[in-house]
């Protein structure tokens, strides 16, 4: 009897797997190339974030180390380095970036309360003032497929959305819960908003509108140090585990599908991972700030531009 169940379990560890495993086994990507700027720009000093324009095809990141922007040609699977930006050394610290269809960039800066708007075509700066809307700092930004920009605010737990006229248009918070914050968010193309808390390692779903629909995930459980996150073409979620050096996908309904990555600093490996972005294309991004690393993964199935 005790013999028939080791076969029997042996039997189901070959066909079912432990959930590590099979997550590994079913991991539909692969690493594609290290986005490098040390030949033109002198390498990345503390990237904390990148935006990849869909209409210019231009991949920005923001190098907070140097206070610049780096722009990159993402038409073809080379990003050629294209040029970097300071807003001739007015720029402190970079930390969130998006671009809008017409070429303004959103940026915030460390110590800034506001959202520093840069039109390139003019040669003009203005600010979007939060004043009276919040005394924090934000940090992390979004912006949609109808040009609304989404602005985090860590210390309060609150996303706020502009219009493309950049009037407030709603705040979106989980109310009666101010002891964490949220870390991240990324915006689908419904209007679905993703809001990540770090802390406790829980992930919040909120209708166009702000209503939350759906919440999901624990620490401890699900993650260890979740940081960032980011929405694939298809809906998928995908979250940065900062502490478990992966990444770990979940579908639109928030149930775990796969995972990749493991410690390392060799390419294809990941240390310590601060930020993931994902392009229309399915090109994966994650930055390792700590080691001014930017890393791009791809679908095992994709074919190359």
């Amino acid at each position: 009897m005790r013999r028939s169940l080791v076969i029997l379990i042996a039997m189901l560890c070959v066909f079912f797997g432990s959930t590590e495993i099979m997550a590994k086994q079913r991991a539909p990507v692969k690493f594609f190339m290290s986005l490098n700027a040390k030949e033109e720009a002198g390498g990345f000093d503390q990237p904390y974030s990148l935006f990849l324009n869909e209409h210019n095809k231009q991949l920005i990141v923001s190098d907070t180390g140097k206070n610049r922007l780096l722009f990159f040609d993402a038409r073809q699977d080379d990003f050629k380095f294209l040029e970097e930006f300071d807003a001739n050394g007015a720029m402190f610290h970079p930390v969130g970036v998006v671009q809008d269809h017409h070429g303004k960039l959103y940026v915030t800066e460390r110590g800034k309360n506001g959202v520093t708007i840069y039109d390139r075509n003019t040669n003009s700066k203005d600010v979007l003032a939060l004043e009276g809307i919040s005394d924090n700092i934000p940090t992390n930004l979004a912006m949609d497929m109808k040009g609304n920009l989404y602005v985090l605010e860590r210390g309060y737990k609150r996303i706020l959305v502009f219009d493309p006229e950049l009037q407030l248009k709603s705040q979106i918070s989980v109310s009666g819960q101010t002891s964490t914050y949220f870390s991240d968010m990324a915006v689908d193309k419904n209007g679905r908003i993703y809001a990540l808390e770090t802390l406790s390692g829980k992930i919040y779903v909120f209708d166009s509108q702000g209503k939350l629909i759906n919440k999901f995930g624990k620490i401890g459980k699900d993650f260890d140090f979740p940081t960032s996150i980011a929405l694939d073409p298809h809906g998928n979620i995908y979250v940065v585990d900062q502490h478990k050096h992966k990444v770990l996908v979940f579908n639109s309904q928030g149930v775990f599908q796969w995972e990749f990555g493991q410690f390392g600093w060799k390419e294809g490996s990941l240390y310590f991972p601060t930020y993931i972005f994902i392009d229309s294309s399915n090109r994966i991004f994650i930055l390792e700030r700590y080691i001014n690393r930017i890393q791009i993964f791809a679908p095992i199935y994709r074919k190359t531009l």
